[in-house]
């Protein structure tokens, strides 16, 4: 197979070395594969994202639309022209190409692909089974190794780790147990009673699992709440497959889609279907960022995993992909992990991607008992047998400027970290306090920081609604704004307990981050904020 004559590293593709992966003999050199390009910006300036960031947080301007995003700042038509050439010549067949998301796929053998970018195809086996992959670092044709800034889909190992501990199921479909609904934790948390979230988009990130419309109806009547629209789009052909090979993740989508229609009736629920792997996870965030057709202007991201589990480029395109985010008024929550102060890796404090970037709003965990008032009787930092409160300091993104000022940063210090801090608010994730799910006709009950992201999302619909606009980038208006809010009684700090390394304490902790929300204060008082510009997001 004839391989271009000049080759250009790609820096960071090389994946961490995992003890639990071995090699298991030669991939197939049949096999077609899509892999996805995700192109530079026709804005060449360096840092340009940086630089809009920072105007975006100092109100010297607004969010843009996707279309302002595109013309602005997609790829380059010409780019993507000479890219196409040359890879025809080298016999791939170039698929779609999405301007205003930088992703260009293109399909073509296992042998094929690994000549054109210069690796290894291999099979691995790892504890999550076994998958096609490579080692070492992917390599791009000189001509077009600037026009490029990441290549997806050459390794298929599993990326993501679905944030919940197992759901505890029922048998018997006719039997209901003990859990709490959505309806009744927007109640304790105070959600704005006067809105649903109408006119919001939520979009919910699942690789893999699905739903089925007649839980959700039933569902619904359970909550006494009307069924919310719901879409299910296919990112990478990955479609809405419940009770199919991915199954086990049914769980998850139908957590993320029946909490939200509990926390925020009114909205609009977008479901990305995509694979679980490095190129699924990033392109599936990716598309829903820009996607045009259903603009979602909050994300709710359930899935994630430590960070040393990352190639170094994805975590950098990653990152990208969410200050993009920023940049066009979405916001996004994130779970930030079930396995406590270590991220579930040996030795040491961790945290989970992407719940530690920056741009990322990360939702820890509580444990939640209320009294038949639906109250507040008892809430402390989840940790138990099924796990605990992600949460901690980043070894990949530096402690960000409106981190720097408060208590994140004398607790950086305290324990001699120099990373943003996570998570940044809380709510109910223990499942043995935990949700009421119906997943393909079975009750059963489960949380996990994956319930939190959803709480949050449907509670910023809310906040939206109330506002006239969407709240967007909320991070630096969240830290900035501390005392402010804390004076007003929008948060309810969580001081009891630990997720391991880390203790709870009054403020923000690296357990549960400044807390649980009273949602009609927090509305209240972002209404009063000085920093209008930073709110008022396009659509």
């Amino acid at each position: 197979m004839r391989r271009p004559k000049r080759m250009v590293s790609l820096e960071g593709s090389e994946h961490p070395r995992d003890p639990g992966i071995r090699q298991a003999g030669k991939a197939d050199p049949n096999e077609i594969l899509k892999v996805t390009l995700h192109l530079r910006s026709r804005n060449h300036a360096k840092n340009f994202l940086d630089r809009e960031i920072a105007a975006l947080i100092a109100g010297r301007r607004k969010p843009m639309t996707r279309e302002e995003w595109q013309e602005k700042y997609g790829a380059d038509p010409a780019d993507v022209k000479k890219i196409e050439a040359l890879v025809s010549e080298h016999g791939f067949t170039v698929g779609a190409t999405h301007f205003g998301a930088r992703m260009m796929t293109l399909m073509g053998t296992s042998e094929r692909a690994s000549a054109f970018f210069g690796i290894k195809r291999m099979m691995f086996d790892s504890p999550d089974g076994r998958f096609a992959g490579h080692t070492g670092t992917v390599r791009i044709p000189a001509e077009i190794a600037p026009l490029i800034e990441d290549v997806v889909g050459l390794d298929n190992r599993r990326q993501a780790q679905r944030q919940q501990p197992q759901w505890i199921m029922v048998k018997e479909a006719g039997l209901t147990p003990s859990g709490y609904l959505p309806t009744e934790i927007a109640i304790v948390y105070n959600f704005p009673k006067r809105y649903t979230g109408k006119g919001e988009t939520i979009g919910v990130i699942e690789l893999g699992g699905g739903y089925r419309p007649e839980d959700i109806q039933k569902y619904c009547a359970l909550m006494k709440t009307p069924v919310p629209t719901i879409v299910a789009v296919s990112v990478d052909g990955t479609t809405n497959s419940p009770e199919g090979k991915t199954k086990d993740f049914d769980g998850e989508v139908v957590g993320d889609i029946e909490t939200i229609a509990g926390s925020a009736p009114g909205a609009t629920i977008a479901a990305y279907f995509s694979k679980n792997s490095n190129q699924g996870f990033l392109d599936g965030v990716r598309f829903a960022v820009h996607d045009k057709q259903h603009r979602p202007s909050i994300l709710s991201i359930s899935w994630g995993g430590p960070e040393s589990t990352y190639t170094r480029n994805t975590l950098v395109t990653f990152n990208k992909v969410l200050q993009e985010a920023a940049l066009l008024g979405i916001t996004v929550c994130c779970a930030s992990g079930d396995h406590g102060s270590s991220a579930g890796v040996p030795g040491g404090q961790h945290v989970s991607f992407p719940p530690s970037s920056p741009y990322a709003l990360a939702c820890g965990g509580t444990r939640l008992k209320i009294t038949d008032q639906n109250t507040i009787k008892e809430e402390v930092v989840w940790h138990g047998k099924e796990g605990a409160s992600g949460g901690g300091f980043s070894e990949v993104s530096p402690i960000p400027d409106w981190q720097k000022s408060t208590p994140v940063a004398s607790q950086a210090k305290r324990f001699k970290k120099t990373g943003r801090g996570v998570p940044d608010v809380a709510s109910v994730a223990d499942p043995t306090t935990g949700f009421l799910v119906l997943v393909n006709g079975k009750y059963g009950v489960g949380a996990g920081t994956s319930a939190a992201a959803p709480v949050w999302a449907g509670l910023i619909a809310r906040i939206n609604e109330s506002l006239g606009r969407a709240v967007g980038f909320i991070n630096p208006l969240l830290y900035q704004s501390a005392s402010d809010f804390e004076k007003a009684g929008a948060f309810r700090a969580i001081t009891t307990g630990n997720n391991g390394f880390y203790h709870a304490g009054p403020g923000w902790n690296p357990c549960t981050g400044y807390g649980s929300p009273n949602g009609t204060k927090l509305a209240n008082a972002m209404a009063k904020c000085k920093a209008p510009k930073t709110l008022a997001a396009a659509k």
